[in-house]
């Protein structure tokens, strides 16, 4: 098979320090000859499928101003670099002649120029009269820019457009810019003919919660750059809108090409698979057939979210150094902290699902059933094909300690890893962190957690319904927030997945169901709600296997002779309504360890070897078994209308 290249893997930029008293800091892409559209078309087949939107972008008449969005800053000047040098072979510029200022490939990213010698750096950081630089570097780095591109931050374009307007400020700060009068000008400040890249990177906002992407000023201020032939304006965020309606400003101010990035979560981890493997060839390694590419590609791309293709080539430098061979296995990632998941592959989401989790049978064939119906809508959406409009939005009910909450982690990170969630990120929270201190504030906060999160875990839902005002009905803050889930849920059901959960069973009535009358609340709400999985208690057995599976991961061996004694335990334990499920099987461990600890206390420590300290013996586990009784004698009544468990379900609809 032959092997996948890409014409720009790492965008080529460079960083230099200019000027003879006060050193400025510049950067600027270095464009290379022979890129064109169909270059581009050659790199999305072998694996830039985030760039796939271009192609269509690129059929529209060609424009002076180009806007690109991107997550990363690197994924967005990779962009940059893509099409300033598709302009450039379309006006039939040519970069081969002096591509390099420095007249060595091997270019190191930073090069200082002092008063008097100006020396660049080779591949190994040292000083390289081969690299010599000519007197004015200023003047002549730019000379010719189509070959090398200027990056420019917004920001810096700000601050000297406030200082050209003689612009005071407000207190201390304000002044201080009117009498400096020490301010060099910006090294970029004579580029005022050739094109020029201007990024704004919107996390830098995030303290200020700022709304809109671009503010108007912002926008204004590309004006200085009106002379220039290309102005390339790059903007990152990790959560940009389609609608967003400063771009939309932007685009129609300057009469601008917009170019989005594809920041699906599967197009993506694709990309940067097909990146790790064509860094890894360019330095002789390749991947062992047991690693999982796509997720070593994300673990490593994590380490540097904002340069994920220059932090594969910094993963493969050091191997090469410490001399990995030439086939990488899960052992050669040791030193990153990474054998261990590579090995366990902990994404395998619903792998963990079927070996990690006890019995549960009819739990996973629904969430299974769930996973398929997401999979049906989005094959549907790529042909076009409209879809009914499922609700991702469902309803988890049992007893406390059967998994509620795991299975919603697991269920939330497999679309994620499948693209049928824009993101990853998940938040749990019970339905009384939903309310807000004072009146008014509750709207906004629920407005804002689905804002910011892709998977919703909404646990004891029902403490949104038990407050009442003088028992005569719901509190006015969780009107408020019943109302406004409401008008999300309406907003967000098919863009996001929403669970409520709560304690319940099979055998409730509506008198003591909580979770009815959560449902019951708000018809706004029941009535997206798509799906009910019942958690039902673990048996005797999953409680045997689970104590096995807790001790495991421990590293404690535990006698099998008491399985028969530990299932008896529980299985008279699950007739009660407060049994905690999986939680019991890990406080019976942890009294089973602190018998161990008490006996190996009185052993002559010549005697403790590490077979003592894992093993835990029959007489461990009565003792455990007893202090579990005698912590239980005062609970042991058969119901409790905390959780509703007293009568058959009278409204099977929720649950």
């Amino acid at each position: 098979m032959k092997k996948k290249s890409f014409n720009i893997a790492t965008p080529d930029v460079h960083t230099i320090y200019l000027g003879k008293n006060v050193k400025q800091r510049a950067r600027y892409i270095q464009l290379h000859d022979g890129c064109d559209e169909k270059d581009l078309e050659r790199d999305i087949n072998a694996g830039a499928v985030i760039y796939k939107p271009f192609l269509e972008e690129l059929k529209h008449t060609p424009s002076r101003v180009n806007i690109i969005t991107a997550s990363t800053e690197e994924d967005g000047l990779r962009a940059v670099q893509y099409l300033a040098s598709i302009n450039a072979s379309r006006k039939g510029y040519n970069m081969l002649d002096d591509c390099d200022p420095y007249g060595d490939e091997s270019y190191s990213e930073e090069v200082c120029l002092d008063d008097e010698v100006y020396f660049g750096e080779n591949e190994w950081g040292e000083s390289d009269p081969e690299c010599f630089i000519e007197e004015d570097p200023e003047e002549q780095l730019f000379t010719e820019g189509w070959k090398r591109i200027p990056i420019i931050p917004i920001d810096e374009v700000m601050s000297q457009e406030m200082r050209n307007n003689n612009h005071i400020g407000f207190g201390t700060f304000g002044m201080e810019m009117q009498n400096n009068n020490k301010t060099p000008r910006p090294w970029w400040d004579d580029c005022t003919e050739d094109p020029v890249c201007i990024v704004k990177n919107h996390t830098d906002d995030c303290f200020f919660m700022v709304e809109e992407v671009l503010s108007p000023s912002e926008i204004s201020c590309l004006r200085r750059f009106d002379e220039n032939e290309n102005v390339y304006l790059l903007v990152v965020s990790e959560d940009l809108k389609e609608d967003d309606y400063s771009i939309n400003t932007a685009i129609l101010d300057y009469t601008a090409n917009c170019f989005r990035i594809d920041t699906s979560r599967e197009a993506i981890k694709s990309y940067y698979k097909e990146l790790l493997l064509y860094v890894a060839g360019e330095y002789g390694f390749r991947f062992s057939k047991t690693l999982d590419l796509p997720l070593l590609a994300d673990k490593l791309s994590r380490m540097d979210k904002s340069n994920p293709c220059s932090r594969f080539e910094k993963v493969m430098k050091y191997l090469l150094h410490v001399q990995a061979p030439h086939t990488l296995k899960a052992d050669a990632f040791e030193s990153m902290g990474l054998k261990k998941i590579l090995e366990a592959d902990t994404d395998n989401s619903i792998g963990n699902m079927e070996t990690e989790l006890t019995g549960m049978d009819e739990v996973k064939r629904q969430v299974k059933n769930i996973l398929d119906m997401q999979r049906y809508v989005k094959m549907r959406s790529a042909r076009d094909i409209k879809n009914s409009g499922y609700h991702n939005v469902h309803l988890f009910v049992g007893a406390p300690g059967t998994a509620k909450s795991t299975v919603a982690k697991l269920l939330a990170k497999k679309m994620q890893e499948e693209g049928l969630l824009r993101g990853n990120r998940f938040v749990s929270l019970s339905g009384a962190q939903l309310k807000g201190a004072y009146v008014g504030q509750t709207a906004p906060k629920v407005h804002a957690l689905f804002e910011q999160y892709d998977a919703i875990f909404i646990d004891e839902a029902y403490s949104l319904t038990s407050g009442s005002e003088s028992e005569g009905g719901i509190d006015s803050y969780s009107q408020e927030a019943l109302a406004q889930l409401a008008i999300e849920l309406e907003d967000h059901a098919t863009d996001r997945l929403v669970i409520f959960a709560g304690y319940g069973g099979r055998e409730i009535s509506k008198k003591g169901n909580l979770m009815y009358k959560f449902m019951e609340a708000n018809p706004g709400i029941s009535s997206r709600i798509n799906s009910t999985i019942y958690f039902d208690s673990y048996s005797g057995k999953e409680m045997v296997d689970i104590v096995h599976k807790l001790a495991s991961l421990s590293s404690l061996v535990l006698p099998e002779t008491m399985d028969k004694e530990i299932a008896e335990f529980f299985e008279k334990r699950r007739r009660n309504s407060d049994f905690g499920n999986g939680r019991e099987a890990r406080m019976l461990l942890e009294q089973c360890e602190r018998h161990v600890a008490g006996r190996v206390a009185g052993m002559e420590p010549e005697k403790v070897t590490d077979k003592v300290l894992n093993t835990i013996m029959d007489s461990d586990v009565k003792s455990a078994i007893n202090d579990l009784r005698e912590k239980r004698v005062s609970e042991r009544g058969r119901y409790d209308m905390r959780y509703g468990l007293t009568d058959r379900l009278d409204n099977p609809r929720y649950l």
